[in-house]
């Protein structure tokens, strides 16, 4: 059996639960040849459990459901699955509430949280850190007190950069880890039947609207960042724009040391090809 999961109340309705350490075995598979399912250091556990409790206080926090209301003349509609379609920005902060009319009996799913794979200092963003850029949440198979679990596997590169990073590293750590607990919330009672998904059947009916999984994950950054002084209310906008809305833009993690304003880089230049003469 796995320990009781740890519960952390979202102030108003429900929890987000998770366990710490090693996936056991019946969450399996393991997620690639070049990543294994680690187990974690007493330090390590510390520092994911503060790194959950941190995310997850944000998702909850006034603030950040204030900057989710103001999204609505930007970000009007907010796509979060093929069957569930769109939402308004004050439609999902009611969700997160499990305040829904039309899904009374959501719930968070307990999730079983572990780090995957070796630390390899060497490696590039480009070469996918062999394996340690991974993150992925999804059922296990396992049904406990009769429902199901969740596995959440995180790669040890984004455990370096909340450890380690500064200000902006550690919030794209924050903006991973949320997107990945967006995942973890079923609209179904007793099913793991995700709210938000990104990846199989149809998306966004046009190009650049919002995923609810990459935008909850991505403000929960920006929120993160204003928290800290790094950005002010009205700089939200450009932080979105920076990080993304429908995908994340992980690669500018690395580019705002020492309070770098968050602007989005410019376009590269067009290339003018010759014209061939006839």
């Amino acid at each position: 059996m796995m320990r009781r999961p740890r519960c952390l109340s979202l102030g108003v309705a429900g929890c987000f639960s998770f366990v710490l350490g090693s996936v056991p075995a019946w969450a399996d598979p393991a997620p690639g040849p070049q990543a294994y399912i680690g187990g974690t250091t007493v330090g390590e556990q510390k520092a994911v459990s503060r790194w959950l409790t941190e995310t997850y206080a944000i998702l909850g926090s006034e603030s950040f459901h204030n900057n989710l209301k103001s999204l609505a003349s930007s970000h009007p509609r907010i796509w979060l699955s093929s069957w569930e379609r769109y939402r308004s920005p004050a439609q999902l902060s009611k969700i997160l509430k499990l305040q829904d009319p039309d899904k009374p009996k959501a719930w968070w799913v307990p999730t079983a949280v572990a780090l995957i794979g070796a630390p390899d200092k060497d490696a590039t963003w480009e070469s996918g850190y062999k394996g340690n850029a991974d993150a992925y949440t999804g059922w296990t198979g396992y049904v406990e007190d009769g429902k199901p679990v969740s596995a959440m596997r995180i790669g040890r590169v984004h455990y370096d950069r909340y450890v380690n990073g500064n200000e902006v590293e550690k919030s794209c750590a924050i903006n991973t880890l949320a997107h990945e607990i967006s995942h973890t919330l079923s609209h179904a009672p007793s099913q793991y039947l995700e709210y938000f998904l990104d990846t199989g059947g149809t998306g966004p009916e046009k190009p650049g609207e919002p995923y609810a999984s990459y935008l909850l994950g991505t403000l929960a950054q920006c929120t993160y960042l204003q928290g800290k002084g790094r950005i002010k209310a009205e700089e939200l906008p450009a932080c979105l724009a920076v990080f993304g809305v429908d995908q994340f833009k992980s690669n500018s993690c690395n580019d705002y040391p020492d309070g770098t304003p968050l602007r989005q880089a410019p376009p590269p230049p067009r290339v003018q090809t010759a014209t061939p003469s006839l």
